[in-house]
């Protein structure tokens, strides 16, 4: 970044806590404004952000402000913003719907302030501000969805993200919806509904919960997600949520006729298709960022062991972009993921550990 840009951040918890952090470091000159009084004096005392200001009474000194509030509580401090005697150059957020928000600012802000919407895909089972970390962002996918006809400060939003480290890509608000509606919104009303159909079965505490391990657990772990926020998610994505599950109901309804029908070839070709277009999703991607280069290596459970490879690779400079112990048998061996950004250093990565890591094999 050429030049220091001063960004307000209203509302200080997980997200514009961890912003803040991010950017401690940068040219971004961070202030905020969190209507826990508690909360916006913590940030002050540990320095989080550098001044603080109400919406409605911003300095001439401000180029923009970002909101990292629920999105149904957006419109209001948009209202504040646009009454205020000064108001900043744009307003972005991190709201994980866009054409609600992107709609009503429209209508909200006056023409010299624009909107730039923004969905940064990363988070934490943590929330507050004290759980707020300044490398959330980095290597997640950030989609940015400017208002049509207007991109006059796109550079500056993108520029926040990428000084957090995050990778940009480019939707319009209802391509952003219409996709997270199917990759995101529909697999937690599938979860929560799954979650629903045991706890219709008799005595399900006693005979169901006791065997709902494994694949159950899996497919349902994000129904234990925060209710208020996907209530939020659901309102201000109704349409698109209700096109997907009107799909997801012709999907249903297409496998029960077959089940009916006992035509069993079918039935596998329909779970085929499925597993196909499942091995192409990438296995611990963020959000929607590409495939990286991985390597799956099998070690024996003993002390050391992760030291012993991260040491052997950080003596040659191959960076470990990602690492994720996948399961071990206790006292004997684990599986072990390592993620590459290059395949060059994927390649170099399996030559050192064949040759020299401790009782290690490559699977």
């Amino acid at each position: 970044m050429d030049s220091e840009l001063n960004l307000h951040i209203v509302g200080l918890g997980l997200i514009g806590g961890s912003i803040a952090r991010g950017l401690s470091d940068t040219k971004i000159v961070v202030s905020g404004w969190d209507r826990d009084s508690e909360r916006l004096q913590l940030a002050l005392k540990n320095e989080i952000i550098e001044s603080a200001y109400e919406p409605g009474d911003l300095p001439e000194e401000v180029d923009g402000l970002l909101l990292a509030l629920p999105v149904p509580s957006m419109p209001q401090v948009l209202k504040e913003v646009a009454s205020g005697g000064n108001q900043p150059g744009f307003v972005t957020d991190v709201g994980s719907t866009k054409e609600w928000i992107c709609s009503r600012a429209a209508e909200i802000l006056p023409d010299s302030v624009e909107f730039v919407g923004a969905h940064p895909m990363a988070g934490s089972e943590k929330q507050g501000l004290e759980a707020s970390d300044p490398l959330l962002f980095e290597n997640a996918i950030c989609v940015l969805t400017p208002s049509s006809g207007r991109c006059d400060k796109l550079n500056e939003v993108r520029q926040i993200w990428e000084q957090l480290g995050a990778h940009i890509m480019e939707l319009s608000p209802a391509q952003h919806d219409r996709v997270a509606a199917h990759i995101s919104h529909l697999p937690h009303v599938g979860a929560a509904a799954l979650i629903h159909a045991v706890g219709g079965v008799e005595d399900y505490e006693k005979d169901a919960l006791p065997l709902a391990a494994g694949g159950f657990r899996d497919t349902t772990r994000i129904a234990s997600s925060d209710p208020a926020l996907w209530r939020d998610i659901l309102e201000t994505n109704r349409e698109k949520v209700l096109e997907a599950l009107a799909e997801f109901e012709g999907r249903i309804e297409k496998v029960k006729r077959l089940i009916e029908e006992e035509d069993w070839p079918e039935v596998s070709a329909w779970l085929s298709q499925a597993a196909k277009i499942r091995s192409l999703i990438p296995e611990k991607a963020k959000g929607l960022v590409g495939t990286l280069y991985e390597l799956r290596i099998q070690a024996p459970d003993s002390p050391g062991i992760l030291a012993e490879i991260t040491g052997i690779l950080g003596e040659e400079e191959v960076n470990i972009c990602d690492i994720e112990v996948l399961r071990v048998r206790e006292g004997e061996k684990g599986t072990i993921r390592l993620a590459f950004r290059r395949q060059t250093e994927q390649a170099k990565a399996r030559e050192l550990l064949q040759d020299r890591a401790t009782g290690v094999k490559i699977i």
